[in-house]
């Protein structure tokens, strides 16, 4: 598995609060109204001064299969992805990303401080990283700042499908590029504007699945839960976290942990 396949895992989990993947002239009306509506609810989120959104917490399951690389060997390995995922986020800028499963226990901060950036944290190894971030991540949501996405994007609507959860819209995103061939799937509760799963397949790096299981708007959490301790930990660099998650997923693989 390249890194991008690593990279992609933790960036799906953003895209409903950091990014907008969104249509060109070719792209469905429909399916376009429908993610102006998921992406203007989430976007308070992120937006000073907004007393009716200012918190959120979303329950995950992630599962993706890709393939392990090495400059030694000419054939790859296939590579599985099973983790459940916790996303803590507060008015502005805060987020807590904690993942348990099969990538071991990963804890990702963004405390609201600048220059915005994102600690990881390892508690199994005790090692952790810091890793300075764009401020366009808290800004992807904006109107003004979707432009570039309607442009780069084609959308496609599947229609209104019955899940666990009640009635979604299938809505399907492709690149005007056409030497990129990445698709991603998005599903989107009717009437909630909440997604309930993402699916993001790539020919090259393989493919991965997010479950939204649930998602609170507005509850409790604690200030101190966005503020990262470090006490007893190694630093490493950002170019050793892939390789210490990769190790990870690969000794869990052999013994088959099952995900709690």
């Amino acid at each position: 598995m390249p890194k991008k396949q690593i990279y992609i895992i933790v960036i799906l989990l953003f895209i409903i609060l950091s990014s907008a993947i969104v249509g060109a002239e070719e792209s469905s009306p429909k399916a376009k109204m429908i993610l102006e509506k998921f992406f203007n609810k989430y976007e308070k989120l992120f937006s000073e001064g907004m007393k009716d959104t200012s918190s959120l917490m979303c329950k995950m399951s992630i599962k993706g299969v890709g393939r392990f690389e090495t400059s030694k060997s000419s054939t790859n390995a296939p590579l599985l992805i099973d983790t459940k995922a916790d996303l803590y986020a507060s008015n502005p800028n805060k987020m807590l990303l904690n993942l348990k499963g099969n990538m071991g226990n990963i804890i990702i901060i963004i405390p609201d401080k600048k220059p915005i950036s994102a600690v990881t944290l390892f508690p199994d190894s005790k090692q952790f990283a810091t890793i300075n971030i764009s401020e366009r991540i808290f800004g992807g949501l904006k109107p003004a700042n979707r432009e570039r996405f309607w442009r780069e994007s084609i959308l496609s609507y599947k229609g209104l499908i019955n899940t666990t959860q009640g009635k979604a819209h299938k809505i399907l995103i492709k690149s005007t590029k056409p030497t990129v061939n990445e698709v991603t799937t998005i599903q989107i509760l009717d009437g909630k504007w909440d997604p309930i799963r993402i699916e993001y397949s790539d020919p090259k790096s393989g493919s991965t699945t997010i479950d939204f299981d649930q998602i609170q708007f507005n509850p409790k959490i604690p200030p101190e839960k966005f503020i990262p301790n470090t006490r007893g930990y190694t630093q490493v660099s950002k170019e050793q976290i892939t390789g210490i998650i990769m190790m990870n997923i690969m000794a869990s693989n052999m013994v088959k942990k099952p995900i709690k």
